[in-house]
């Protein structure tokens, strides 16, 4: 007997619920914060023991010998290219340019929320390094000159808090599940895309780019509780936020 639409689990039914009972938002998102949070804690600590070293390295020369060869091949060309959307630069005009269109429409709450994370991503992510001071990978010759600590991946770490605080407040304002699923997917895709890279250019190991990935996503959403629970219980809310 074929299951009807409110039987199906999945996504598509959590943003149902979701949809149906707001205040469980916040809730969920601590949850799926200490989720991400317990990820890194693993990563960071198969990464201090040294029990991660060989896959590491075998997946940067695997990369190496594969698909970049030589910062001229193609795969480079392209590597480089998508690295810069976890840059400094490209991040900080996609915050001014959000932040901008927030305040013009009036939503102080929504703009500050983006800050927020990326302000304090920015922090977070500098303190990480500084307190596991991993050095960068010596096994292949890096592609671009790097000066800071390997772990974890700022690129990947503040590419995921952007984008997907970002594509949350996008995904807040559709209606339909398809598009909010669309929204949440390019988010995660520039973000995967951009960890991806540095491991192709020889300056990140892979498991600090997944370490990257999870502390990145833990804020977005500890930022994303907290706007949720401030929108419905602060001043916010009768400003029409």
């Amino acid at each position: 007997m074929p299951r009807s639409r409110r039987t199906v689990g999945g996504v598509p039914a959590l943003l149902r619920v979701l949809g149906e009972q707001p205040e469980l938002r916040p809730l969920l998102a601590v949850l799926c914060a200490v989720g991400a949070l317990l990820a890194f804690t693993v990563v960071a600590t198969v990464v201090m023991d040294g029990r991660v070293v060989g896959i590491d390295e075998w997946v940067l020369l695997a990369a190496r010998k594969g698909l970049v060869r030589s910062p001229s091949t193609p795969v480079a060309e392209i590597a480089l290219n998508i690295t810069a959307l976890g840059g400094f630069p490209v991040l900080t005009l996609v915050v001014l340019c959000v932040v901008g269109f927030l305040l013009v429409h009036r939503l102080p709450g929504r703009a500050l929320y983006v800050v927020a994370v990326a302000a304090g991503g920015a922090g977070l992510q500098a303190l990480l390094k500084g307190w596991f001071l991993r050095a960068r990978p010596q096994v292949v010759q890096p592609l671009v000159s790097v000066h800071s600590w390997s772990f974890p991946s700022g690129h990947a770490m503040m590419s995921a808090a952007v984008y997907l605080a970002v594509g949350s407040l996008v995904a807040a304002s559709i209606v339909g599940r398809r598009g909010k699923l669309y929204v949440l997917t390019v988010a995660i895709g520039l973000s995967g895309l951009v960890g991806a890279s540095r491991v192709l250019l020889g300056v990140h190991y892979p498991s600090d780019v997944l370490a990257g990935w999870m502390a990145g996503l833990a804020w977005a959403l500890v930022c994303w509780a907290a706007l949720e629970m401030r929108l419905r219980t602060g001043p916010l809310r009768s400003a029409g936020q």
